[in-house]
């Protein structure tokens, strides 16, 4: 038998036993297939209360320092650095 037949069988033979074993593969042993999920219709869509009450107003005075105050003296009266990580509200 010449090289060129033996491969040939070799190959015939493992490809005729993948072709038997590899469907085997696309289930798993013992396990049902599961159903898709059920299609869930919208629901009809929910009003937020409003909130009842009182409006509630924030009113006072707010300061800003930027570079233009650099070195000039606070509300507080410490001389700003804008280069210094400090507290704005004490």
């Amino acid at each position: 038998m010449t090289y060129s037949r033996q491969l040939f069988v070799v190959f015939g033979i493992a490809g005729a036993m993948l072709s038997l074993l590899l469907p085997g593969c696309t289930r798993l042993i013992g396990r049902e297939e599961t159903p898709p999920p059920p299609v869930v219709t919208p629901q009809a869509k929910e009003v937020a209360p409003k909130p009842e009450g009182p409006k509630v107003e924030q009113v006072g005075e707010a300061s800003w320092y930027g570079a233009a105050q650099n070195g000039k003296e606070t509300a507080s009266g410490e001389t700003f650095d804008q280069n210094r990580v400090q507290p704005r509200y004490m």
